[in-house]
């Protein structure tokens, strides 16, 4: 439930010139800012930021979203992890890895082992 939460506080919108906003943070800085002028405006800000957030982590198409964000990062998580298996492994053999994965590989192996004539030419 933390998760749904902290990713409603934390949602943002596309703004064109501006990229990513969080629109929760902002609009709970505003009502801080405004709050130095009437206090009331901290009560009223915490009342809306925290009635927005309710509703939004509670929403079940909400959570859904962040279902398949979180598994979209574990996914990506575990490629990179993938990826960083062969890491510690000189060129060379990432070089074989990336060859034995190519489509003709087997049949090059299987010519490779067959017996050569001895003056280099293919006899019929």
């Amino acid at each position: 439930m933390w998760r749904y939460i902290k990713s409603a506080f934390l949602v943002s919108a596309d703004v064109p010139a501006l990229g990513r906003v969080p629109v929760n943070i902002l609009l709970a800085s505003g009502f801080v800012i405004l709050g130095f002028a009437q206090p009331a405006f901290w009560f009223l800000g915490a009342a809306v930021e925290a009635t927005l957030v309710t509703a939004l982590a509670f929403n079940p198409r909400f959570q859904k979203y962040v279902e398949a964000q979180h598994l979209q990062l574990a996914k990506d998580d575990a490629g990179s992890k993938r990826q960083g298996l062969t890491g510690p492994y000189p060129v060379a053999f990432a070089r074989v890895s990336e060859a034995r994965q190519q489509p003709g590989y087997e049949m090059q192996q299987r010519a490779r082992r067959l017996p050569q004539p001895a003056d280099g030419r293919l006899h019929h």
